[in-house]
């Protein structure tokens, strides 16, 4: 339960949060240094959404972008606590889930 409270406290702090933004920031989480072609493969979104939406993360401090021959993307410490966030409310709906099932097998 900590981890949901946990959970929402960043995703009131952050009201421009929606689940294609969430997603872009585990993206890019997940690969340092994410370029755009990598996100519009791995996501399937289109450039121009993607844009949008990196836009919005950008402003809101939670991603930063390296100039070069291509754009880079990269989380912010800002982005890793939503991301510290998320994982954590993943492991405890995952424990309670497994507590749940151990419950109803006894």
């Amino acid at each position: 339960m900590e981890g949901c409270v946990n959970l929402l406290g960043v995703m009131r702090k952050y009201p421009n949060m929606n689940a294609v933004r969430l997603q872009l920031l585990l993206v890019i989480y997940g690969k340092s240094k994410t370029t755009l072609d990598d996100i519009q493969r791995l996501t399937g979104l289109s450039r121009n959404t993607a844009i949008s939406h990196l836009r919005v993360l950008e402003t809101d401090g939670l991603v930063s972008k390296q100039r070069g021959r291509k754009m880079r993307y990269r989380v912010t410490e800002s982005g890793e606590e939503v991301v510290r966030a998320i994982k954590e409310a993943r492991t405890t709906n995952t424990g309670n889930q497994l507590e749940d099932t151990n419950q109803i097998q006894r």
